[in-house]
């Protein structure tokens, strides 16, 4: 455990430096949002999108960021830093492979077995750091939701990749992404709202 004296290493989600829980959901939904629409988008395209290797390394460049973002935040942030760098590992890990593999340094069949471990072990995590409190609640039902569709991507993963150049199954997995996006709006209001799930967080915040 880094010391929680050192500089920008214990930063409340008060701070004003901050973003707070709401908007950084905002955020990282903004950013499945664009992936959705990136993987629309080279599907229709088709094998003209990947002629271009600028083109073809927006998607796991897009994805790296985001992982980087969350681990970022790990560094930052004391609270439920378990929680948050096992969500940003299977994101970077994610793009990481994904590079690999269009840069054709890596097969297609390690890249998804990184990627589809990685969406397995984002599922467990969520259950086992955001799931608590109300079952009803708002918080509580959408990180169901995320548990799911991590669940879900990974089967289209491997479904994807017995045909990888199968339009329908792109779009499939765009559409999963894009829900996410939703999902992770939806749970934006609820955080605002004070509808919250996650007590251990909660209680870490308090014990500042």
């Amino acid at each position: 455990m880094l010391p929680d004296a050192l500089p920008l290493l214990h930063i409340s989600v008060e701070h004003e430096w901050m973003i707070k829980p709401a908007e950084s959901h905002h955020v990282f939904g903004a950013g499945f949002l664009l992936l959705g629409a990136l993987l629309a988008v080279e599907g229709l395209a088709g094998g003209v999108w990947h002629e271009s290797k600028l083109r073809s390394m927006i998607f796991p460049v897009v994805l790296v960021m985001m992982g980087a973002g969350m681990l970022a935040v790990t560094l930052i942030e004391p609270s439920a830093r378990i929680a948050h760098f096992a969500m940003g590992m299977p994101l970077a890990l994610g793009g990481w492979a994904e590079a690999r593999h269009r840069d054709g340094v890596m097969t297609r069949g390690y890249a998804d077995g990184l990627i589809i471990l990685g969406l397995i072990f984002a599922a467990v995590e969520i259950g086992m750091f955001h799931l608590g409190g109300d079952l009803t609640g708002g918080v509580f039902l959408s990180h169901v939701g995320l548990m799911v569709m991590a669940v879900a991507l990974a089967g289209l993963r491997f479904y994807q990749g017995r045909e990888p150049t199968s339009l329908p199954r792109a779009l499939m997995i765009a559409g999963a992404i894009t829900v996410v996006a939703m999902i992770l709006f939806t749970d934006s209001q609820f955080q605002r709202s004070g509808s919250s799930g996650e007590p251990a967080v909660a209680e870490a915040s308090a014990g500042e």
